[in-house]
């Protein structure tokens, strides 16, 4: 049974993360209240992102449950603007309400929130809910609805991104199988190091030449993290990608290349320990959403 004990906790983990994905796929972001006892109702579902050359139309259901008149409007401006007012347009014989954002340049961002206000006076504002991270990172700032304008990357560029990812992580489960097969039984350790290798090899061609790729083609800008600048999205690919290019130097003993245990630099036990850790890093980066920053 204790030889069954790492993979019970690799496929248990892994179950974990694959449950914790779908649902975030299948659950998009929604602003809603169905209430009958609040005077203004709505649901309204951001979308952040949009093609350049096209309008980003603001779309919501808003309706009274005291059969008043509403008037939507949505308050948007480019960062270190002042705020333009647009009028949501209903769509005749619905409780829809909609608004055509204009286009802007390749990289470029509109912030902005949602008014609502009935005949009676009543007034809410819609805005995104602030998370930890958002405490974290802004403070008490003010936290908006945003959409990005972005090019189109090849298809080509990424598929091949998004594949060498996906082989990046299925390395690195079975990394993380070996290093606790170490761990707990004693052996392991040089397929835990190979894969692991492997898999840092493909995530670094993925996240750096082709992540620059993809951003450059998207967003206008290739590189955005340290030293230019405080892109979330590249500085945890570069954080990540230099905790595993450390950590696999360390371990690596030139004579025979393999790992041993007696290179001098780290035990087998201490480079197993510290790519598990490695892993829960790279878990934790990777809950960031991409499009973090302070607005």
């Amino acid at each position: 049974m204790n030889q069954r004990v790492p993979l019970l906790i690799t496929v248990i983990l892994v179950g974990i993360g694959l449950f914790i994905m779908v649902k975030s796929m299948m659950s998009p972001e929604m602003y809603r209240v169905t209430d009958r006892s609040e005077p203004i109702n709505y649901v309204f579902v951001p979308d952040y992102d949009q093609f350049i050359r096209s309008n980003h139309h603001v779309d919501g259901s808003f309706w009274s449950t005291q059969d008043d008149s509403l008037f939507v409007s949505v308050h948007y401006r480019t960062p270190g603007s002042e705020y333009v007012v647009g009028r949501l347009q209903q769509i005749e014989g619905s409780n829809k309400f909609s608004f055509p954002l204009p286009s802007l340049e390749k990289g470029k961002r509109f912030f902005y929130f949602l008014r609502v206000q009935d005949a009676a006076g009543n007034q809410i504002d819609i805005k995104p809910r602030r998370t930890l991270i958002d405490r974290f990172s802004a403070g008490k700032k003010e936290k908006l609805f945003y959409v990005t304008f972005e090019g189109r990357p090849s298809r080509a560029l990424l598929i091949t991104h998004v594949v060498l990812i996906l082989a990046a992580m299925l390395l690195m489960i079975h990394g993380f199988y070996y290093s606790l097969e170490h761990l707990l039984l004693g052996r392991g350790l040089s397929g835990a190091y190979w894969t692991f290798f492997f898999g840092w090899l493909l995530f670094m061609v993925s996240v750096l030449p082709l992540g620059y790729a993809v951003a450059k083609s998207a967003f206008g800008v290739g590189w955005g993290g340290f030293p230019l600048g405080m892109d979330i999205t590249d500085n945890k690919s570069l954080g990540i990608v230099l905790y595993w290019f450390v950590l696999l130097l360390r371990g690596w003993r030139p004579q025979r290349t393999e790992y041993s245990v007696r290179t001098g630099k780290v035990s087998g036990t201490v480079f197993a320990g510290l790519s598990l850790l490695g892993i829960l890093l790279t878990i934790l980066a990777y809950s960031i959403p991409h499009s973090v920053f302070i607005q």
